[in-house]
């Protein structure tokens, strides 16, 4: 009988800690996917209506950032489509796990898209002066500190230039960082 009694009580803690374990994971991912952090798309970004979200940043001039060796590349569309590439490629616990050789091909586009440049703020060009040296790092070795500080860079970036309603950033950088 008192077997019986232990056995129903492991039972029982076992299923409420099963349970706690479920809420708590729901809980986790619905948190991650609403703060874009898993690679959401906030309805801005996807243009679905969303009347509720005010907007928190307004888009920059795209002239802010000249790309001298490809006059006509968008720099709106540069800061957004490398967030997007980090989001696809390190988000949902990826980070540990990412393919190298991508990252690195990533990293050397990224030089490649930098050299010559002309940035007309003068944060931006610290951040950018950033993402230089963490390219480098990435493109040099293995460096996933490197790869997640570029990830946090044009995330927030990606906010600020390209006016999101979202507004949970990291705070790493010199344009908009501390507002």
């Amino acid at each position: 009988m008192k077997f019986f009694k232990r056995y129903r009580i492991i039972t029982f803690l076992s299923a409420l800690m099963l349970a706690a374990a479920v809420w708590g994971g729901y809980k986790v991912v619905s948190y991650l996917k609403n703060h874009e952090i898993m690679g959401t798309q906030s309805s801005e970004k996807t243009g679905d209506a969303d009347s509720s979200k005010k907007v928190v940043n307004k888009p920059v001039d795209k002239s802010l950032i000249v790309f001298s060796n490809a006059p006509d590349k968008d720099s709106h569309e540069f800061i957004g489509s490398m967030h997007e590439f980090y989001n696809d490629t390190l988000c949902y616990g990826k980070l540990e796990t990412a393919d190298y050789t991508e990252q690195k091909d990533k990293a050397n586009e990224i030089l490649e898209d930098l050299k010559g440049i002309t940035i007309k703020d003068e944060n931006l060009a610290k951040d950018m002066e950033e993402i230089r040296t963490n390219a480098k790092k990435v493109a040099n070795s293995d460096n996933r500190g490197a790869m997640k500080r570029l990830h946090r860079l044009f995330h927030d970036l990606d906010i600020y230039f390209n006016g999101y309603s979202y507004h949970e950033v990291f705070g790493i950088t010199a344009f908009r960082g501390t507002e």
